[in-house]
């Protein structure tokens, strides 16, 4: 994947959430149920423009969120937390490294802002539904917010598996300068 189009692919959501906010502006009511209880009773009412702005400024957080994550591994790869990193931040790999975690930040920043246009999609189709039914298919936002959990877990754990192994070499020589310090202290001063 080149540099392009991989830091163009979370605009299109991006454009769908401020499309989604042009879209339902007008058709929203004066006050908005944005929270529901576990039935999917309505828990909750927020101003028009309060909803709209949050969602608004959600789905730009999440936009630019991800550019940011480029600029800190390029340009303060210290600030990065990993295990064994003087391995992969070392020169010689770095880029290998800088481009393997901007691929599972470009996952999290889709995912999230797949997740939040779902979740606000439901949020708008209720309030614009002037009937105020729960439809059939709202108990699915739960499933939603599992297979959402799923994924980053997932995602998480496929991290940690890449990142917390390195070559045996790397750990030979932990492991041998362990036992030269451990030699060291061990070794009876002479008089």
């Amino acid at each position: 994947m080149n540099k392009i189009s991989y830091l163009f692919l979370p605009l299109p959501f991006f454009l769908v959430s401020l499309s989604q906010v042009y879209y339902y502006k007008p058709l929203l009511p004066d006050q908005v149920t944005s929270q529901f209880d576990f039935k999917g009773n309505p828990a909750n009412d927020h101003s028009r423009s309060f909803i709209l702005i949050t969602y608004s400024l959600l789905s730009f957080v999440f936009y630019v969120m991800f550019y940011f994550m480029d600029l800190l591994l390029t340009k303060f790869p210290k600030f990065i937390n990993l295990s064994h990193k003087d391995y992969w931040l070392d020169k010689t790999r770095f880029n290998s490294t800088r481009n393997q975690l901007l691929k599972y930040f470009l996952f999290f920043s889709v995912s999230m802002q797949i997740f939040v246009v779902g979740i606000f999609q439901y949020i708008f189709w209720y309030n614009v539904n002037y009937s105020k039914k729960i439809p059939p298919h709202f108990k699915v936002i739960y499933y939603w917010i599992a297979m959402y959990i799923i994924s980053q877990v997932l995602c998480v754990a496929d991290w940690q598996n890449k990142f917390s192994k390195v070559p045996d070499e790397i750990k030979n020589r932990k492991k041998n300068k362990k036992k030269k310090k451990n030699n060291l202290q061990e070794k009876p001063k002479k008089d």
